[in-house]
């Protein structure tokens, strides 16, 4: 493999699926780990996103889907298709497109229960999208989080040297600005039991000893200066609020945790720096220990 990004289980029979975007392939292995086959993907655009398992064993990857518009136009959609033996087949959901301006952030999800959940971050609301067409609306009152002045100008600097590694003469635009607050959400992950975890930024956290003014890239990122605090809301699909969750410290998001009941395996950096998977147990606010 040369640049594998997601690795999913088929709950029906324990296939293991890898995705190997950059060559253009899904590795599909046995229970007890014996290469089966490989089926064909599409290379490049997409192939870091999303691989989902449903309930009942159908795989689906990120891919794109295309609309012949007017005269020479095609219109490029973003979709979630099925997978099999033969590659992409035509069973595909289309992710949810919402008019964007400014600094507006669309973020959505597949869930293993055959929906999508999409909303933009500016304001606490969401759509749940079921296959039968209906839409579920989830809105909540929330308090807005600041971004402290110091905050913002080094989260300026980052975007500034991320784009100056590629384009050294890039300029930070006119008339814009890093938002005074965190966004209402930072994205979303789905669980195998259907419910939606809405991921949200906390107050940044300083990091005292480390560098207030770095020069490039490499130090953005080696000792950086600012953190993030993190917390997830979890709702049903029915939109019912099930609880707020503090993220354990560590607690990695990407690669996508796998939640079940309550359990929960995820990514985690220990405090030497070392990365390990951990096994979380889940406790909602009102449920017993």
């Amino acid at each position: 493999m040369q640049s594998p990004t997601s690795v999913r289980v088929n709950p029906v029979d324990g296939t293991i699926y890898v995705r190997d975007g950059s060559q253009g392939r899904l590795n599909v292995y046995s229970s007890s780990g014996e290469s089966i086959d490989t089926w064909p993907l599409r290379s490049g655009f997409m192939t870091s996103r999303q691989l989902v398992v449903t309930l009942d064993g159908a795989l689906y990857t990120s891919s794109w889907i295309e609309d012949e518009g007017a005269g020479d136009i095609t219109d490029i959609r973003t979709s979630m298709n099925q997978l099999g033996a033969e590659g992409l087949t035509d069973d595909y959901l289309v992710a949810p497109e919402f008019g964007l301006e400014g600094w507006e952030i669309e973020e959505w999800v597949m869930s293993p229960v055959g929906v999508m959940v999409g909303g933009v971050s500016t304001e606490y609301r969401f759509d749940v999208f079921h296959r039968d067409g209906s839409i579920t609306r989830i809105e909540r009152e929330w308090e807005r989080v600041p971004v402290e002045p110091e905050e913002r100008r080094w989260y300026r600097g980052r975007a500034t040297a991320n784009m100056r590694s590629m384009a050294p003469g890039w300029a930070w635009p006119a008339r814009r600005e890093v938002p005074t607050y965190k966004p209402a959400f930072d994205g979303f992950m789905a669980d195998a039991d259907g419910r939606v975890w809405v991921l949200r930024q906390g107050p940044g956290i300083q990091v005292e000893d480390a560098d207030p003014d770095p020069q490039d890239r490499a130090e953005f990122r080696s000792n950086p200066r600012w953190l993030e605090s993190w917390f997830v809301d979890v709702f049903d699909l029915a939109g019912r609020f099930l609880g707020e969750v503090e993220l354990p410290e560590g607690f990695e998001t990407y690669p996508e945790p796998y939640i079940r009941g309550d359990t929960v395996i995820a990514c985690s950096t220990g405090e030497d720096g070392t990365p390990q998977v951990k096994r979380y147990r889940l406790v909602l606010p009102g449920e017993n220990d």
